[in-house]
């Protein structure tokens, strides 16, 4: 995938060099399991084609971050998440608590290879502040919809914590739909033409 401008930002695929994209990804969601894993780990995800990783840029600063698994991966990024932790039976141990919470979150809903699963999703309000909230908006659904036809999908379907309230405003306001609820976690779907 080519870069895409739109409103003087740009949207760029991450194959390399992605260890300011896993430091943003830790410190900004400190929910992911990924903050309980390495760099390498990551990195190996992505150089496996087993989670793809985009920037929204302007010029050459980061302004977002988006990590995306496709339905072929999804699955695939499961079992290989077990056995990282299979074989490093200590971050069992010391992340104990966050794991079973990660565990017994609730099944996922059923979806197909229409769906494209947002994993990761960071926006830095800061570079943002001089443009219109519908504008911002505009970007992302854009960009979206570049992502998501990339992969031959039609939907984009992430899940969240109820109680963060930055997600659900932001879901809600660019009207993706709730499909599914377990007793902490938020599925929402959105169907990018």
């Amino acid at each position: 995938m080519k870069n895409i401008n739109f409103k003087s930002y740009s949207l760029k695929r991450k194959k390399k060099n992605l260890n300011q994209i896993f430091d943003i990804v830790c410190n900004e969601i400190p929910a992911s399991l990924f903050t309980k894993m390495d760099y390498d780990f990551f990195q190996k995800l992505v150089k496996k084609k087993i989670i793809y990783v985009f920037t929204v840029n302007k010029g050459k600063i980061i302004t977002s971050v988006i990590t995306v698994v496709d339905y072929n991966n999804y699955n695939v990024l499961k079992r290989e998440i077990m056995l990282f932790f299979l074989k490093n039976p200590i971050k069992i141990l010391l992340n104990f608590k966050h794991l079973i919470r990660s565990i017994f979150k609730g099944s996922e809903p059923t979806f197909n290879k229409n769906f494209l699963h947002l994993l990761h999703f960071v926006i830095y309000k800061k570079y943002f502040m001089k443009i219109s909230l519908k504008s911002k908006d505009s970007i992302f659904n854009y960009f979206f919809k570049k992502i998501v036809k990339n992969f031959n999908a039609k939907i984009l379907f992430l899940c969240y914590e109820k109680d963060n309230m930055a997600a659900k405003n932001f879901y809600s306001r660019n009207k993706f739909k709730i499909y599914a609820e377990r007793p902490k976690i938020l599925f929402v779907k959105k169907k990018y033409i």
